[in-house]
């Protein structure tokens, strides 16, 4: 498998057998699902499903919603049920003592490829492997390795230890960007040949009437996890600053930190704190927001803020360019495949503020230049859209089935 360019791995090509038919049934296996949106996974896998179905696929997914791996096997309750969510087959699963009906469920989608999502979940994938010998694959939308550099992780963790499983044994290993194949390849060469490079997608957003200009300046806007990873401390620092420079400025953020509603407590307090009154009273704090909410925030943003410390991919940026945002991100993992500096948008140093807040505030009091760099955007954008991306993984598929049907070595 050989890394891609653009918004797909490898070129647009025609479906490839498998198993000298098209491929016709996929398992996905992931958490959240919407309308449990929890983060850029999850409206991810969801858009990427939805796109399969399009392109004549039949879609089952198993998604773990509110996941407790701890829980009772055996611990009472409603067993989960089957619910048709538009072109899609999906099973909603919360504990161990859902396993043996998701089990069921794989069974009676008679997939051709299992498609996981989290090397956590990556038992049931391998179990449907076994049980139905079809290729199982694992998409690497969380770098476990890097994550755990930037909040200085030391220890082992479970969550590491599912994912390197997983990277072994999977038939395909997925990775959004070139960045993240580079530090796949670099911590176990042996991963090379079976990793692919395949960026994510995106709907294409709705026309809109041509507009005029707005009189006054959009909110500054950050959207997704509260989180170290995403650069949250280099935000706390940016925002207030921004905000003291733009007396009449305001800043959005929507998002938080899923199932953890005392740490995104603390984050807000911590912004607050280090805002004051007047910066606070002018910042508002959103939440997870539906589709059509998160549309309208980012066509009225002056500027989408993405600090991020490491992204695999970087669908926050995508989903704002596409829409014409102007973009500020840092050079953090795959963002500079997405952005092209001073074209499409701004890159700054990782844990840059000052290049963060010089970037934003220069874009911030040029309208005119910020809606060229978000038309721009806008433009690039549609490169990445999830019919190229559905062509890509049909490719991987295929040859994940050559890699199931050729013994090779488990190291």
């Amino acid at each position: 498998m050989v890394p891609g360019r653009g918004g797909a791995c490898a070129a647009e090509r025609r479906h490839r057998p498998l198993r000298g038919a098209r491929v016709t049934a996929i398992l996905h296996v992931t958490r959240d699902l919407p309308p449990a949106t929890k983060g850029g996974i999850s409206t991810a896998v969801h858009g990427l499903a939805l796109a399969q179905a399009e392109a004549g696929h039949a879609i089952s997914v198993v998604s773990f919603d509110g996941w407790r791996p701890r829980s009772r096997v055996g611990a009472p309750g409603t067993p989960p049920r089957v619910a048709t969510e538009g072109p899609l087959q999906v099973l909603r699963v919360r504990g161990p003592s859902d396993l043996h009906t998701a089990n069921v469920f794989a069974a009676d989608a008679h997939p051709a490829v299992v498609h996981a999502h989290d090397g956590l979940l990556w038992a049931l994938a391998a179990r449907v492997r076994e049980v139905h010998g079809v290729p199982a694959v694992l998409h690497v939308h969380v770098l476990q390795a890097a994550m755990n550099a930037v909040r200085g992780v030391t220890e082992r963790t479970m969550s590491l230890d599912a994912q390197e499983r997983a990277l072994r044994e999977a038939d395909a290993i997925i990775a959004p960007s070139r960045a993240v194949a580079a530090l796949l390849r670099e911590a176990a060469p042996e991963l090379a040949p079976r990793v692919a490079v395949c960026g994510l997608g995106h709907t294409a957003p709705a026309a809109r009437a041509a507009a005029e200009p707005p009189t006054e300046p959009g909110p500054i806007v950050y959207v997704g996890r509260f989180d170290d990873v995403k650069g949250m401390a280099d935000l706390v620092e940016a925002l207030p600053r921004l905000l003291a420079r733009f007396p009449a400025a305001r800043a959005v953020l929507a998002g938080g930190l899923p199932d953890n509603p005392r740490g995104e407590r603390r984050w807000r307090e911590r912004y607050l704190e280090r805002a004051g009154l007047g910066a606070g009273a002018r910042t508002a704090f959103l939440g997870w927001l539906d589709p059509d909410a998160l549309d309208a925030l980012y066509r009225a943003a002056a500027v989408v803020l993405v600090p991020s410390r490491f992204e695999t991919f970087g669908q926050v940026a995508l989903e704002a360019m596409a829409r014409g945002a102007a973009v500020v991100a840092t050079r953090a993992g795959g963002l500079p495949e997405l952005i092209e500096d001073g074209v499409t948008g701004r890159l700054v140093p990782v844990g840059d503020v000052d290049g963060l807040v010089a970037a934003v505030a220069e874009l911030y009091a040029d309208p005119q230049a910020a809606r060229a760099l978000g038309g721009r955007a806008a433009e690039a954008s549609t490169r990445w859209r999830w019919p190229a991306a559905v062509a890509a993984l049909d490719e991987v598929y295929a040859e994940a089935e050559t890699v199931r049907r050729t013994p090779r070595e488990m190291t």
